[in-house]
């Protein structure tokens, strides 16, 4: 059953989608490997600055992307990104249910989760998915390892990122 209106996306979202200093990693990332002058410049004088002062500033700090108390660094943000992307992978490697509403579609990918973290995780913890593993689950497993804590599992938090992830409108 659909709900009637879509969920609000939590603060801590709303922040990760408005964080300026991430529009510039956001547009490296974009730019698959082809910086704009300005992009490599900013690149080349952070490298610079970092191995000038022999790592005595962060690479955060170098890069500009120094995080104040009480934020999450810069690592932790692109695991994030890397968990969104890998729910937007996830979203779109589910072809079969392609006919259903989101929120169904959501509830289905729940169910994907818990079938996933009871039978295959445990035994691709460490070495990684297998050669011949589907796109769902090498998704999913990279949904699993991104961050330390788990992802949604429930269809409300899986709309709201696949929401953030622009997969949903």
């Amino acid at each position: 059953m659909k709900p009637e209106r879509l969920p609000e996306a939590s603060a801590e979202s709303r922040r990760l989608d408005e964080d300026a200093a991430l529009e510039l990693v956001n547009q490296v990332i974009a730019s698959e490997g082809r910086f704009s002058p300005e992009i490599s410049e900013w690149v080349r004088a952070a490298w610079r600055e970092y191995a000038a002062g022999d790592g005595a500033r962060s690479l955060e700090a170098c890069f500009g992307l120094q995080t104040r108390p009480g934020e999450r660094s810069i690592a932790t943000r692109l695991a994030e990104a890397k968990r969104l992307a890998a729910f937007a992978d996830a979203w779109r490697a589910m072809t079969d249910c392609q006919g259903l509403s989101d929120w169904r579609r959501c509830e289905i990918l729940a169910t994907q989760l818990e079938e996933f973290e009871a039978a295959y995780l445990p035994a691709w913890r460490d070495a990684g998915p297998p050669a011949g593993a589907s796109r769902l689950r090498r998704a999913l497993y990279q949904a699993f390892t991104a961050l330390e804590r788990p992802p949604p599992r429930t269809a409300k938090g899986l709309h709201e990122l696949l929401t953030r992830a622009r997969e949903l409108t």
